[in-house]
């Protein structure tokens, strides 16, 4: 029995060198962590083999190395596939679409412009006819407004054209001035004039009479028969 102990306590000794850590009894006869030969418990000899060691033992995290080495019955770590990187480029917003230039607004339609009324003779002939009828007709005429459209002086001669006469009137205007002009030469004055024809209507009917007999178109007072007779006498 001796004999067989000694074998045994060499075959442990060997087992411990070959560890290189301290071998406890209640080893004997589990695996060991190192490889090579044990004893089991009735002093026969069996194969090591080296199992990986308690990832707990190293503070939660597997050291270098040691992480290809895994025992029978330890189940492999389970991992989810990684969803590869998407390798498509972030969206990028589209360049906004280039605006066309407003287009100007459609320019009016061409309107042609009024035709200028007509300028009025009087604007244009009133000197042109007064100057010819001053100079056809008896007395001395000015333009000049005495109040009235006209008005004349028997016993100089002096007729006054007020500028304001309508041109449509104004030779008529100057007819019966002038029959006026001829009542001074025949009768002497104002006064004189009008006594000697107050019984044919005075000396404005009979003016009027006289201008529509030299072509007056427009008279005031009016012409009677009284009238032509008295106008008959200057």
């Amino acid at each position: 029995m001796q004999g067989r102990s000694g074998r045994r306590g060499v075959i442990v000794a060997v087992a411990v060198v070959l560890a290189g850590v301290a071998v406890t009894p209640h080893l004997l006869g589990a695996r060991s962590p190192v490889a090579g030969r044990s004893v089991a418990a009735d002093g026969s000899a069996v194969r090591l083999v080296r199992a990986p060691f308690d990832r707990h033992e190293f503070g939660g995290s597997t050291p270098d190395g040691l992480a290809d080495r895994t025992t029978a019955t330890a189940a492999p770590a389970s991992q989810e596939p990684r969803e590869p990187a998407s390798t498509e480029p972030e969206p990028v917003n589209p360049p906004a679409p280039e605006q066309a230039p407003a287009e100007p607004p459609p320019a009016p339609e061409y309107e042609a412009p009024p035709e200028p009324a007509p300028v009025e003779p009087e604007v244009d002939d009133w000197m042109a006819v007064f100057n010819e009828m001053a100079g056809s007709l008896p007395g001395y005429y000015l333009v000049e407004d005495k109040g009235m459209w006209g008005a004349t002086q028997l016993s100089s001669g002096t007729v006054y054209i007020a500028r304001r006469t309508p041109l449509v009137h104004l030779r008529s205007v100057m007819l019966h001035e002038a029959a006026h002009v001829l009542q001074g030469r025949r009768f002497g004055g104002y006064y004189e004039a009008q006594d000697a024809l107050a019984a044919y209507g005075g000396i404005e009917v009979t003016a009027d009479c006289k201008a529509l007999e030299w072509g007056a178109t427009w008279v005031h007072y009016g012409c009677t028969a009284a009238g032509r007779e008295g106008a008959s006498l200057f």
